[in-house]
């Protein structure tokens, strides 16, 4: 999702009060501030609630994806699905490096430069899938950011993250996890550019969990 420096700010730094509701607010907008996410069951159903009444006007109307990944927290403890696999901990080893020409998105390393290792933690076995978004240029329209036209050339710039063709699922186990991302998906290397990579976790009785997301750059 694509936020400006000063509404990711925003989030954070509501005016100081004592007030629980308004701290709620804070402590939740820190923790979206942090990976674009929401932490699945960090907070209580009541804190999400106070935190979605604390929501100023300009973070709702510019930031619609801090308000969606509340409300779904919100559900997620109104179903019972604090019982979701919980994944943390996605990083990579490097998160600059070159696209193998050739081959499946995972595998072992052949040639240092060439992909990254991946690692993650589950809190029970689960499958993981994986989605590629890369960055784009975009323009402020209609509350949206969307792809630049000669229309909205003098709207405000943005960023937009456009999904890349393709995925691939991962068998994981409870604890820690490793692969090797070789910068393809979808049958085809990625360009040059800056992307970002989304995993979620699906265990055996269907429960799934929270997004989480890192942000990588494809070199030659």
């Amino acid at each position: 999702m694509a936020l400006t420096v000063s509404l990711l700010a925003a989030l954070v730094l509501a005016p100081a009060a004592a007030a629980g509701p308004i701290e709620d607010y804070q402590a939740v907008g820190a923790d979206y501030r942090a990976d674009g996410d929401v932490t699945a069951c960090r907070f209580t159903r009541q804190r999400l609630q106070n935190a979605r009444a604390n929501t100023p006007r300009d973070v709702a109307a510019y930031a619609p994806g801090f308000l969606d990944e509340v409300n779904a927290e919100i559900r997620r403890w109104r179903t019972g699905g604090c019982n979701d696999p919980r994944l943390a901990s996605l990083s990579m080893s490097s998160a600059v490096f070159r696209a193998a020409r050739s081959g499946p998105a995972t595998g072992a390393r052949r040639r240092r430069p060439v992909g990254t290792r991946v690692s993650f933690r589950l809190s029970e076995a689960s499958s993981v899938r994986f989605t590629v978004h890369r960055r784009a240029k975009g323009r402020r329209a209609g509350g949206r950011c969307v792809r630049p036209k000669r229309r909205n050339r003098r709207r405000k710039a943005c960023i937009r993250w456009v999904k890349a063709r393709g995925s691939f699922t991962i068998p994981a186990k409870a604890g820690a996890n490793t692969f090797r991302f070789r910068g393809r998906i979808g049958g085809r290397k990625l360009k040059r550019g800056r992307y970002r990579l989304s995993a979620r976790a699906t265990d055996g009785a269907g429960n799934r969990s929270a997004l989480k997301r890192k942000r990588f750059r494809i070199v030659r």
